[in-house]
C-alpha cells in the first residue's frame, strides 16, 4: 500500500530499522500476554527513543513521524497502565497522554476531521485492531463488573443498542466469504458500512449527552467482547506473499545465507527485478493469477535454470505463528541445517549429469517452507518432493502454494511436489488428534512412511523429520523398511530435549545408519553413506 511516510513510517532515517522491528514484534507476538513488556523493555525502538529523546513524554514522538507506530505504542502503554505495571516499564508519565483523543481518531474516524478510514488503518498492517481487542479485554479485566455497571447506567438504552450493533457487525465479518471474488473491494465496502453504523450509534449517544470517554470505553469493551476487533484484524491479514531469493533466507545464519546474495544466479540482472514481500489478500478469481504473475517475474524462464522468487499461501489467523512470521520477516521458516543440505545437494546436482533429480521427503512440513526452499536451491526440473502434514489447514495452504509456484504440473522436465495429508506414526490405524494452526483440533487416522512410500521404487535423497519431539521416534520406527533397505541417503532430525538420544542412536544403528556428528541430527547409511552432503548444523 502507498501512503505518506508520516503514516506508514519513514523509508529512510535513523529510526527506520527500529520502527520496522517494532512492527515485526507486533505481528509475531500479537497474542502474547507479555507483548507490552516485550515492546517497552526489549525493542530496538524503545532503546533508540530513550537515547534520542531522554526528556520527552514517553512514548510519543515530538513529531508526526510514523503515526501507526506511535498509535501502537500508546495502546500498548495504556494496556500496561490498566495492569498497573507502567513503573516497571518506565513509562509512568503515560497517564498524562491524551489517550482519548487518539482513541477517538481510531474508533470514530468518520467523526474526526482528517482521520483515516478503517480500511486504511487495516491495510497499513500494524495490527491496530488486534491492539484494540487487547485494550478492551484489559479494561474488562481491570474493572470487572463495576465498570460494566457504571457504563451501562451512563449510556442507558445506548448500551444495549451498542452491544447489538457491534455484535451484528462482528457476526457478519466472521461469517463472510474468505474467498470473495474481489476480496479487497469487499473488505473496503464492508468496513466502510460498518464504520458508518458505529459512527451513527456514537452520534445518537452524544445527542443524549453521553460523555465522550464513556462512548469510547463502551466501544472498546463491547467491541472486544463481541469479537469485532479480532474479526477486523483477521480481515486485513494478507494470505499470499511473494518472497525474493535469497532475501527469503536472510536470517538463517552465516552459511549458506551469506554466500547466496553473491551467487551469480541471484546477483545478476535476471533476478534483480523480482519482488520481495509483495502481499495479496484473497484466494479466488484474479488473486492467484496476480500472484502467479508476480512469481513469474522471478520464475525459471527465458533459459534460467532457477527461481528468483516464490509465493507462499498463508493462513488468515493470528494463531498461525508461521504465517505471522512470514508476514513480519519476509523469510521462509526452514531450519538452517536443512537449507544448507539442500544447497549442497543443488550444487552437486548442477555439477552432475543433466538428468539428475533430488527426491526430498519433508515430514511435518507445516506451510511447506522447506519444500519451497528446495524449489529455489535445486536446479529447475530436478526436485521430486513429497510433504506430509497432519494439519488440514496447513495442507490446504501447501497445495495452494505449490500450485501457484507451478510445482504440481506433473511434467517430467519440471520440478514437482506432492502434498499428503497424513499423520505419520509407527503403525497404521491409530487415531491421532493434531492441534490445527487456528487452535482447533481434528481427528486423523495414522499411517507410516513405510506404508506411504515402500511400494515406490525411487531412492530418497533427503528425509527431513520435523515433528513434535514425542513423535520423532514413532515416525522413524514407521520407516524401518525403507531404512533397512538403505533407500534414504540422508536423514535430518530436529533434536530437542524430548528426544532420547541413546534410544535414537540404538535404533538408527539397528537399521544400518550412522550419525554424521555428535549432535545426532544427521544420519547416513553405515555402508557407503556420505556425510559431506548431510548437515545437521
Amino acid at each position: 500500500m502507498l501512503c505518506r511516510s508520516s503514516v506508514c513510517c519513514p523509508a529512510a532515517g535513523d529510526p527506520t530499522l527500529a520502527w520496522l522491528e517494532l512492527k515485526q514484534v507486533l505481528e509475531i507476538y500479537s497474542l502474547s500476554p507479555s507483548l507490552p513488556q516485550r515492546v517497552f523493555k526489549q525493542s530496538a525502538y524503545t532503546n533508540w527513543y530513550r537515547r534520542r529523546f531522554p526528556h520527552s513524554i514517553w512514548p510519543l514522538m515530538p513529531s508526526e513521524e510514523c503515526m501507526f507506530g506511535r498509535w501502537s505504542l500508546l495502546l500498548l502503554g495504556h494496556e500496561l497502565l490498566l495492569a498497573g505495571t507502567t513503573d516497571e516499564a518506565g513509562i509512568s508519565t503515560l497517564a498524562e497522554l491524551a489517550f482519548d483523543d487518539v482513541l477517538e481518531v481510531i474508533l470514530l474516524p468518520s467523526l474526526v476531521a482528517g482521520s483515516l478510514s478503517w480500511d486504511t488503518i487495516g491495510l497499513a498492517e500494524w495490527g491496530i485492531f488486534r491492539l484494540l481487542a487487547r485494550i478492551g479485554a484489559a479494561i474488562a479485566s481491570a474493572h470487572a463488573g463495576t465498570k460494566v455497571g457504571a457504563l451501562a447506567a451512563s449510556l442507558g438504552t445506548h448500551w444495549e443498542s451498542g452491544n447489538s450493533t457491534l455484535t451484528q457487525a462482528a457476526s457478519a465479518l466472521w461469517s463472510s466469504d474468505d474467498e470473495h471474488r474481489d476480496y479487497a473491494a469487499n473488505v473496503a465496502s464492508s468496513t466502510q458500512s460498518l464504520q458508518a453504523s458505529v459512527a451513527a450509534w456514537a452520534l445518537r449517544a452524544r445527542g443524549d449527552d453521553v460523555q465522550r470517554n464513556d462512548i469510547l470505553t463502551a466501544l472498546l469493551m463491547l467491541g472486544a467482547n463481541a469479537g469485532l476487533f479480532d474479526a477486523l484484524d483477521r480481515w486485513f491479514l494478507s494470505d499470499n506473499v511473494v518472497l525474493q531469493m535469497p532475501r527469503a533466507l536472510a536470517k538463517l545464519g552465516e552459511w549458506p545465507a551469506a554466500d547466496l546474495p553473491l551467487d551469480p544466479r541471484w546477483s545478476g540482472e535476471a533476478c534483480g527485478r523480482a519482488p520481495h514481500m509483495l502481499a495479496f489478500m484473497g484466494s479466488r478469481a484474479g488473486v492467484p493469477s496476480r500472484v502467479r504473475a508476480a512469481v513469474a517475474a522471478g520464475a525459471a524462464r527465458h533459459g534460467l535454470g532457477w527461481r528468483c522468487s516464490v509465493a507462499l499461501r498463508l493462513l488468515r489467523t493470528r494463531e498461525s505463528f508461521m504465517s505471522s512470521f512470514v508476514r513480519a520477516r519476509g523469510e521462509l521458516h526452514c531450519p538452517r541445517y536443512v537449507t544448507a543440505t539442500l544447497w549442497r545437494l543443488g550444487q552437486a546436482v548442477a555439477a552432475g549429469p543433466s538428468s539428475g533429480t533430488v527426491a526430498f521427503v519433508d515430514v511435518g512440513a507445516s506451510l511447506g517452507d522447506c519444500m519451497l526452499v528446495a524449489a529455489t536451491l535445486l536446479p529447475e526440473g530436478t526436485l521430486r518432493g513429497i510433504t506430509f502434514e497432519a494439519d488440514s489447514l496447513a495442507v490446504d495452504a501447501q497445495k495452494a502454494s505449490m500450485a501457484i509456484n507451478g510445482l504440481t504440473s506433473g511434467k517430467a522436465n519440471a520440478s514437482n511436489v506432492i502434498v499428503k495429508h497424513a499423520a505419520l506414526l509407527n503403525e497404521t490405524g491409530q487415531f491421532f488428534t493434531p492441534e490445527l494452526l487456528n487452535g482447533k483440533t481434528e481427528q486423523l487416522p495414522s499411517t507410516t512412511l513405510d506404508s506411504e512410500l515402500a511400494y515406490k521404487h525411487e531412492h530418497i535423497d533427503l528425509l527431513n523429520v520435523y515433528v513434535g519431539g514425542a513423535f520423532r521416534m514413532a515416525v522413524l520406527k514407521g520407516t524401518r523398511l525403507l531404512l533397512e533397505a538403505q533407500r534414504v541417503s540422508c536423514i535430518l532430525i530436529q533434536l530437542t530435549a524430548e528426544v532420547r538420544r541413546v534410544q535414537l542412536a540404538r535404533y538408527m544403528a539397528s537399521v544400518g545408519y550412522r550419525a554424521c556428528d555428535r549432535s545426532l541430527g544427521a544420519w547416513v547409511p553405515h555402508v557407503g553413506g556420505w556425510c559431506q552432503l548431510c548437515l545437521s548444523r
